[in-house]
This record gives C-alpha cells, structure tokens and sequence, in this order.
C-alpha cells in the first residue's frame, strides 16, 4: 500500500491524504488551480512537503525524488529530440525483452512509431511516447499528470483501458489527473477531489457522484442548489415520484445520440442564491421549447449550506 499525508502551503495547508493500494487506479479530480499538480509533484519528490508518504514499510517523504521507486509523466512531455521512440522507450529498461517493448507499443497504439525521433511526433504521439517509457521501467509507484489530454477520445480511452490492465498485472500504485470525470467513472478505482488545494471528498466515483460529501464536491460534481437542496441533470425523473420536483417552462433542448438535455425556467423563479435556469437530462421524446413541463430529481442527503 502507498499511504500519503502531506502538507504544504500551496495546498491551503493542509494535509492531503490518499491510500493507493497495489494494482489500483487513483484519480485526481479538480478544476485548473485546484492543486493537482502539486500534489502529484510532492509526491514525485520535486517540491518538499511535512507529513508522510510510506510505501509499504519504506518512508519515501526524505528520500530525493532521484531515489524514489517511481516514474512521473508530467503534462508536458518531454521527448529526446534525437532519438526514436523505440530508443528511448528501450532505454528506461535496457535488459527488458524485445517483446516487452513490442507489445506495449500496440498496445498504446505507436508500433508505427517506433522508428520515428521525439521531434517528428504530434503532441499526443509525444504524449503516448512518454507514457510507454514510464510504463516501461515497471515502477512501483506511477505518477500521471493528465497525461493523454492530446490525445483523441477513442484512442485515449484504449489507453486507459490497458493503462488499467497495467497496473493490476504488475501490481502497481497509479495515480492521474484529468479533467474529464467520465474517465474517472469508468476507469479510477477511486478519486480524490482538490478544490482551492483542499481535498474535499474522496472515494469510489459512483460514490461520490450518488452522495457527494461535501458542498464543494457537489458543485465540483455538478450539482447546482434549488431551493435548499442539490440538483443534478443527471439526476432528472420525468413523469416520476422523485423527491424534489420543479415546475417550469422548457428554453431550450438539445439533442445528442445518447438522449437530451432540457433548459427550463423554474416557475414560480427560483430563489437568488440558486443557479438558473435548471438543466435536466432525459431520453425518449424530448419535450418541445416553451412546454410546461414539470421534473422530478432525485437528490443527495447533503444539505445546501446557508
């Protein structure tokens, strides 16, 4: 197990905490500035912290990030410019079978990159070159920060998938960021929340996106207040007994091929300190601008704090 608690003042000054066990996928989660980065970065080694990072028995928190048992990929990869992928792939584990490095190539989708140089690639060629050199080396602990943003959606999501195979094959402690949070539905088996560099929640995603713990999170999750309570589009019961229901008048719809999104304006209005107007998802027949319609949202047990 990688157990993690740190301080540092970037961080609002307090502790930070995390448990990673072996084979495990941690997601990060959080809005620009929220301190993901950091975190990820005090972890690595690269800025110093109070507090402990222990794996297993080894205390790592006083050992240079040099010495620490781990590969870090930052947002911005960093390629050799003059060498091929397979080389510098190659290179983070010399006496590794050829086979190795061939089968992780494909898997992330660069065989045909192989004999290309680092300043040839696109950014998300870039990006998979360094990953591939990262997962390479096999580390114990591995330290992604958004580390696929340049890369496209059905590639990427392959990468996450075998990034996931990865990890439970070798046992390995993962951590990444990211800013899609359906990514860290499907593949984190856990996540942690950083809001203005405080943790404010964390747990099984499905968890926290059904029970958010805390105001922060539920925004962060999406939720919107209405009338003391927290809403989420997601959350919409057309036509269902639900515990909170909302009368309005449909702005807008939009349609996508996976269901609807309707605008409605709450009548009578919501209260000032709500957002407005309300968003609520739905599929079936959609209901048509300027409709009066009336939809019920399930809803957390958190409170709106006054």
């Amino acid at each position: 197990m990688l157990s993690i608690d740190v301080r540092h003042p970037r961080l609002a000054g307090e502790p930070i905490q995390a448990r990673v066990d072996a084979g495990m996928l941690l997601g990060v989660y959080g809005p620009s500035g929220a301190g993901k980065t950091t975190w990820l970065r005090i972890v690595a080694g690269f800025a110093p912290a109070a507090g402990s990072l222990i794996l297993d028995r080894r205390s790592l928190l006083s050992e240079p990030a040099s010495a620490r048992p781990l590969a870090y990929v930052p947002q911005a990869p960093s390629v050799f410019p003059h060498l091929t992928v397979a080389q510098q792939v190659a290179a983070s584990r010399p006496r590794a079978p050829a086979r190795d490095m061939a089968d992780l190539l494909a898997a992330l989708d660069i065989a045909d990159l192989a004999s290309r140089r680092g300043r040839t690639l696109s950014g998300g060629q870039a990006q998979r070159a360094v990953l591939a050199r990262a997962l390479h080396r096999q580390p114990p602990i591995l330290l992604l920060d958004e580390p696929l943003s340049a890369v496209g959606q059905d590639t990427r999501q392959r990468c996450l998938a075998y990034l996931q195979q990865w990890a439970r094959q070798h046992q390995a402690h993962v951590i990444w960021t990211s800013h899609d949070w359906s990514e860290m539905e499907r593949w984190a088996d856990a996540v942690l929340l950083l809001v203005e560099g405080r943790a404010v929640g964390s747990g099984a995603p499905a968890v926290l996106q059904r029970e958010p713990p805390t105001a922060a999170a539920a925004r962060l999750l999406g939720y919107r207040p209405h009338a003391g309570r927290w809403i989420h589009p997601r959350r919409a019961r057309w036509g269902e007994p639900a515990p909170v229901v909302i009368h309005g008048v449909v702005s807008a719809v939009e349609v996508s091929g996976f269901g609807w999104r309707a605008t409605l304006v709450p009548r009578p209005p919501a209260a000032a300190t709500d957002d407005w107007p309300v968003e609520a998802y739905g599929d079936g027949v959609p209901p048509s601008v300027s409709q009066s319609v009336s939809v019920g949202f399930d809803i957390p047990a958190l409170e709106v704090a006054p």
